[in-house]
Protein backbone atom coordinates (compact mmCIF):
# COMPACT_ATOMS: atom_id res chain seq x y z
CA UNK A 1 0.00 0.00 0.00
CA UNK A 2 1.01 3.61 -0.57
CA UNK A 3 0.93 6.25 2.12
CA UNK A 4 1.36 10.06 2.29
CA UNK A 5 4.66 11.56 3.39
CA UNK A 6 3.48 14.15 5.91
CA UNK A 7 6.61 16.39 5.98
CA UNK A 8 7.46 18.86 3.22
CA UNK A 9 8.08 22.59 2.38
CA UNK A 10 4.33 23.36 2.09
CA UNK A 11 2.99 21.27 4.90
CA UNK A 12 2.75 18.18 2.77
CA UNK A 13 4.73 16.37 0.12
CA UNK A 14 2.83 14.67 -2.68
CA UNK A 15 5.17 11.74 -2.64
CA UNK A 16 4.10 8.14 -2.40
CA UNK A 17 6.13 5.83 -0.18
CA UNK A 18 5.66 2.22 0.70
CA UNK A 19 5.35 0.20 3.84
CA UNK A 20 8.47 -1.66 2.64
CA UNK A 21 6.71 -4.96 2.16
CA UNK A 22 7.27 -7.38 -0.70
CA UNK A 23 3.98 -6.69 -2.46
CA UNK A 24 4.76 -3.04 -3.37
CA UNK A 25 6.57 -1.77 -6.56
CA UNK A 26 10.34 -1.40 -6.52
CA UNK A 27 10.39 2.38 -7.19
CA UNK A 28 7.13 3.82 -5.84
CA UNK A 29 8.74 7.20 -5.20
CA UNK A 30 8.69 7.88 -8.95
CA UNK A 31 4.89 8.23 -8.82
CA UNK A 32 3.53 11.50 -7.39
CA UNK A 33 0.45 11.13 -5.20
CA UNK A 34 -0.83 10.12 -1.81
CA UNK A 35 -2.63 7.12 -0.41
CA UNK A 36 -4.13 4.57 -2.78
CA UNK A 37 -4.02 0.96 -3.79
CA UNK A 38 -2.19 1.62 -7.04
CA UNK A 39 -0.15 4.31 -8.83
CA UNK A 40 -3.13 5.87 -10.67
CA UNK A 41 -5.10 6.35 -7.45
CA UNK A 42 -2.01 7.77 -5.76
CA UNK A 43 -1.51 10.31 -8.55
CA UNK A 44 -5.20 11.35 -8.53
CA UNK A 45 -5.12 11.91 -4.78
CA UNK A 46 -1.94 13.99 -5.09
CA UNK A 47 -3.57 16.23 -7.73
CA UNK A 48 -6.57 16.79 -5.48
CA UNK A 49 -4.29 17.71 -2.59
CA UNK A 50 -2.38 20.21 -4.73
CA UNK A 51 -5.59 21.85 -5.93
CA UNK A 52 -6.92 22.08 -2.39
CA UNK A 53 -3.68 23.65 -1.23
CA UNK A 54 -3.64 26.24 -4.01
CA UNK A 55 -7.31 27.12 -3.41
CA UNK A 56 -6.63 27.71 0.27
CA UNK A 57 -3.39 29.70 -0.01
CA UNK A 58 -3.49 31.44 -3.40
CA UNK A 59 -5.99 34.01 -4.65
CA UNK A 60 -7.44 33.87 -8.19
CA UNK A 61 -5.36 36.91 -9.15
CA UNK A 62 -2.18 35.27 -8.02
CA UNK A 63 -3.10 32.10 -9.85
CA UNK A 64 -3.78 34.08 -13.05
CA UNK A 65 -0.43 35.86 -12.73
CA UNK A 66 1.32 32.58 -12.16
CA UNK A 67 -0.37 31.11 -15.22
CA UNK A 68 0.68 34.10 -17.34
CA UNK A 69 4.22 33.80 -16.06
CA UNK A 70 4.13 30.11 -16.75
CA UNK A 71 2.95 30.71 -20.32
CA UNK A 72 5.63 33.38 -20.88
CA UNK A 73 8.25 31.03 -19.47
CA UNK A 74 7.01 28.26 -21.77
CA UNK A 75 7.27 30.60 -24.79
CA UNK A 76 10.80 31.60 -23.81
CA UNK A 77 11.78 27.99 -23.34
CA UNK A 78 10.19 27.08 -26.70
CA UNK A 79 12.10 29.88 -28.47
CA UNK A 80 15.36 28.82 -26.83
CA UNK A 81 14.72 25.21 -27.78
CA UNK A 82 14.05 26.24 -31.39
CA UNK A 83 17.32 28.20 -31.40
CA UNK A 84 19.11 25.24 -29.84
CA UNK A 85 17.84 22.81 -32.47
CA UNK A 86 18.71 25.24 -35.29
CA UNK A 87 22.25 25.63 -33.92
CA UNK A 88 22.51 21.88 -33.50
CA UNK A 89 21.44 21.34 -37.12
CA UNK A 90 24.01 23.87 -38.32
CA UNK A 91 26.67 22.15 -36.24
CA UNK A 92 25.80 18.82 -37.85
CA UNK A 93 26.07 20.38 -41.31
CA UNK A 94 29.37 22.04 -40.44
CA UNK A 95 30.75 18.76 -39.13
CA UNK A 96 29.77 17.05 -42.39
CA UNK A 97 31.39 19.85 -44.42
CA UNK A 98 34.53 19.61 -42.28
CA UNK A 99 34.67 15.86 -42.86
CA UNK A 100 34.36 16.39 -46.63
CA UNK A 101 37.09 19.06 -46.54
CA UNK A 102 39.37 16.75 -44.58
CA UNK A 103 38.81 14.01 -47.15
CA UNK A 104 39.65 16.41 -49.99
CA UNK A 105 42.77 17.57 -48.14
CA UNK A 106 43.87 13.98 -47.63
CA UNK A 107 43.36 13.23 -51.34
CA UNK A 108 45.20 16.42 -52.31
CA UNK A 109 48.09 15.58 -49.98
CA UNK A 110 48.33 12.08 -51.45
CA UNK A 111 48.21 13.48 -54.99
CA UNK A 112 50.92 16.02 -54.09
CA UNK A 113 53.18 13.27 -52.77
CA UNK A 114 52.64 11.26 -55.96
CA UNK A 115 53.42 14.36 -58.06
CA UNK A 116 56.62 14.98 -56.08
CA UNK A 117 57.74 11.39 -56.64
CA UNK A 118 56.94 11.66 -60.36
CA UNK A 119 58.83 14.97 -60.55
CA UNK A 120 61.84 13.42 -58.85
CA UNK A 121 61.84 10.55 -61.36
CA UNK A 122 61.57 12.96 -64.30
CA UNK A 123 64.34 15.15 -62.85
CA UNK A 124 66.64 12.16 -62.44
CA UNK A 125 65.89 10.99 -65.99
CA UNK A 126 66.49 14.52 -67.34
CA UNK A 127 69.82 14.80 -65.51
CA UNK A 128 70.90 11.44 -66.90
CA UNK A 129 69.84 12.46 -70.42
CA UNK A 130 71.70 15.78 -70.13
CA UNK A 131 74.86 13.99 -69.04
CA UNK A 132 74.58 11.60 -71.97
CA UNK A 133 73.98 14.48 -74.41
CA UNK A 134 76.92 16.44 -73.04
CA UNK A 135 79.11 13.37 -73.50
CA UNK A 136 77.81 12.93 -77.07
CA UNK A 137 78.49 16.61 -77.82
CA UNK A 138 82.00 16.33 -76.42
CA UNK A 139 82.63 13.19 -78.47
CA UNK A 140 81.26 14.89 -81.60
CA UNK A 141 83.34 18.00 -81.04
CA UNK A 142 86.42 15.83 -80.66
CA UNK A 143 85.53 13.90 -83.83
CA UNK A 144 84.94 17.15 -85.73
CA UNK A 145 88.24 18.54 -84.53
CA UNK A 146 90.07 15.41 -85.68
CA UNK A 147 88.25 15.45 -89.04
CA UNK A 148 88.96 19.14 -89.59
CA UNK A 149 92.65 18.62 -88.88
CA UNK A 150 92.72 15.72 -91.33
CA UNK A 151 90.93 17.76 -94.03
CA UNK A 152 93.20 20.72 -93.39
CA UNK A 153 96.28 18.57 -93.84
CA UNK A 154 94.89 17.11 -97.04
CA UNK A 155 93.92 20.49 -98.51
CA UNK A 156 97.36 21.92 -97.82
CA UNK A 157 98.94 19.13 -99.83
CA UNK A 158 96.55 19.30 -102.81
CA UNK A 159 98.09 20.90 -105.87
CA UNK A 160 95.78 21.60 -108.89
CA UNK A 161 96.94 21.51 -112.52
CA UNK A 162 98.08 25.11 -112.36
CA UNK A 163 100.79 24.06 -109.96
CA UNK A 164 99.78 26.44 -107.19
CA UNK A 165 98.88 25.09 -103.70
CA UNK A 166 95.47 25.70 -102.13
CA UNK A 167 95.45 27.37 -98.74
CA UNK A 168 92.83 27.05 -96.03
CA UNK A 169 91.33 30.51 -95.33
CA UNK A 170 88.39 30.09 -92.91
CA UNK A 171 86.89 27.28 -90.88
CA UNK A 172 83.38 27.34 -89.31
CA UNK A 173 81.54 24.73 -87.24
CA UNK A 174 77.91 25.18 -86.14
CA UNK A 175 75.24 22.86 -84.82
CA UNK A 176 72.31 22.23 -87.17
CA UNK A 177 70.17 19.83 -85.16
CA UNK A 178 70.71 17.19 -82.42
CA UNK A 179 73.41 14.72 -83.40
CA UNK A 180 74.16 16.43 -86.74
CA UNK A 181 76.94 18.93 -87.35
CA UNK A 182 78.09 20.88 -90.43
CA UNK A 183 81.68 21.86 -91.02
CA UNK A 184 82.35 24.39 -93.79
CA UNK A 185 85.80 24.82 -95.26
CA UNK A 186 86.24 27.87 -97.52
CA UNK A 187 89.00 27.65 -100.12
CA UNK A 188 90.19 30.27 -102.56
CA UNK A 189 90.93 28.60 -105.90
CA UNK A 190 93.88 29.37 -108.13
CA UNK A 191 93.10 31.07 -111.49
CA UNK A 192 94.63 28.07 -113.23
CA UNK A 193 92.20 25.71 -111.52
CA UNK A 194 90.03 23.78 -114.00
CA UNK A 195 86.97 24.96 -112.04
CA UNK A 196 87.92 28.59 -112.60
CA UNK A 197 84.75 29.30 -114.59
CA UNK A 198 82.69 29.14 -111.37
CA UNK A 199 82.30 32.65 -109.99
CA UNK A 200 83.20 33.53 -106.40
CA UNK A 201 84.68 31.41 -103.59
CA UNK A 202 83.61 27.80 -103.26
CA UNK A 203 82.82 25.61 -100.24
CA UNK A 204 83.76 22.06 -99.52
CA UNK A 205 81.19 20.72 -97.00
CA UNK A 206 81.86 17.86 -94.66
CA UNK A 207 78.78 16.57 -92.77
CA UNK A 208 79.40 14.39 -89.74
CA UNK A 209 76.33 12.43 -88.59
CA UNK A 210 76.32 10.18 -85.52
CA UNK A 211 74.07 7.12 -85.49
CA UNK A 212 73.43 5.45 -82.13
CA UNK A 213 74.02 1.70 -82.16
Amino acid sequence: MYKLQSSGPCGFAPLCNTDCNESTPEDPELTNGVCGSDAEACLSTAIQEIRRFTDQHLSPTTISELRLRNQAARRRVSAKMSTYFAIRQRNVQMQKQNADILKELALGHRSLKDSKRELSRHSAALSKSQRMHRKEVDDLNAAIARASQSVERRLRHVTPEGGKEKHLITYQSRRLRPRRFLMKIRCELDPACPFDELAGPHYLCLVVEVINH
